[in-house]
C-alpha cells in the first residue's frame, strides 16, 4: 500500500462513520454535553455559596443573641461595680460559646483628647487595659 493510499483512507473511515447527518448530531450531542456540565459546575457553586452564606447568617445570629443574653447582666454587675463577676462571666461565656474573643472594649478620651480604646473585661484576663470605669460619664458621641 502506498503511503498516498493511507492517507486518502483515514478521511474515507470518518466519513463511513458519520453518514447522513449522524455529523450534525454527534455535534449537537457534545454541546448538549457541554451545557450539562456546566449546569451542574454552576448548581454545585451555587450549593457552597449558598452554605457558605447561611453558616455565616447564622453565626452572626448566634452572637447577636449571646450580645442580647450578655448587655443586661453586664450592665447590673458595671453599675453595681462588680467586675471580678462580670469578667468570670467574660471567661465563662468565651469558653462555653467557643469564642475566639469575649470583650467588652470601651472607647475613652486620654489626657490630650484623642480616643483610645480599652478593654475592660476579656475571656483572657492578660488583655484587660481597664482597671476600673470612672464615676461619670460625659453623653453625646466621643
Amino acid at each position: 500500500m502506498s503511503e498516498k493510499s493511507i492517507h486518502k483512507s483515514a478521511p474515507n473511515r470518518r466519513r463511513a462513520m458519520l453518514l447522513r447527518g449522524e455529523s450534525i448530531i454527534a455535534g449537537l450531542g457534545a454541546a448538549t454535553a457541554a451545557i450539562v456540565f456546566t449546569v451542574a459546575i454552576s448548581g454545585a457553586w451555587f450549593t457552597l455559596r449558598t452554605a457558605e452564606n447561611s453558616n455565616t447568617d447564622y453565626r452572626r445570629a448566634h452572637l447577636q443573641s449571646i450580645n442580647d443574653i450578655l448587655a443586661p447582666s453586664a450592665e447590673a454587675m458595671i453599675a453595681a461595680d462588680d467586675w471580678s463577676a462580670f469578667r468570670r462571666l467574660m471567661i465563662d461565656v468565651g469558653r462555653t460559646q467557643n469564642l475566639s474573643v469575649c470583650q467588652l472594649v470601651i472607647p475613652i478620651r486620654d489626657g490630650d483628647g484623642k480616643v483610645a480604646i480599652a478593654v475592660a473585661a476579656d475571656e483572657d484576663p492578660t488583655r484587660i487595659t481597664l482597671a476600673t470605669l470612672g464615676k461619670s460619664w460625659r453623653s453625646g458621641p466621643i
